[in-house]
């Protein structure tokens, strides 16, 4: 091998780094209950009606999150979630529950739909979850049926795996300084 293609090689390591962790956010900006973190290739961002939007750097899986004011109807604000984004909704059968690893608990509904504004047939997940007893939050997580993969949908698992209470977030920081 050409001593030339080494040296290229090491400046190339040292110029690139590391590859790009994902961004943490903390949501709502403002008074976050949570942080989550999203994949390097996705980017994501606040929209004007105070949304957090986050779009797969393919552009083949969306999700949309925000805070339910209205907490004794979380059923209806799913559907409803669906009805405004989705045509042609079709729920399945089961519904999900899991908890992640910050203990925080989400109910999940899957099914599939046609997305309104690309008209493009969709398989959808939507979460209901909680990271402290007083504010819930709605997430809407679309992939393209003809793009699902199943790193796509590890990407949207591991987003869910991400959310961690700030509450708990400053406990950890407390815990790490007094040490």
């Amino acid at each position: 091998m050409n001593k030339w293609w080494i040296v290229m090689a090491v400046v190339l390591a040292a110029v690139a780094g590391p590859a790009r962790a994902g961004e943490t956010f903390e949501y709502p900006e403002g008074d976050p209950a949570f942080s989550l973190r999203f994949p390097g290739s996705w980017t994501a961002e606040v929209n004007d009606q105070d949304a957090l939007e986050a779009l797969s750097g393919d552009e083949t899986v969306y999700l949309v999150l925000w805070e339910i004011e209205d907490l004794d109807n979380l059923e209806g604000e799913m559907t409803a979630t669906a009805e405004q984004l989705l045509s042609d909704v079709e729920f399945d059968d089961a519904d999900e529950e899991i908890t992640n690893k910050y203990g925080v608990k989400f109910w999940l509904k899957h099914g599939d739909g046609i997305e309104q504004e690309s008209e493009e047939a969709v398989q959808f997940t939507i979460a209901v979850f909680g990271p402290s007893e007083e504010r819930a939050f709605v997430m809407l997580y679309t992939i393209e049926k003809e793009n699902a993969t199943d790193e796509s949908k590890r990407q949207f698992v591991n987003i869910m795996e991400s959310i961690n209470p700030v509450a708990a977030e400053e406990e950890e920081e407390s815990e790490e300084s007094e040490e």
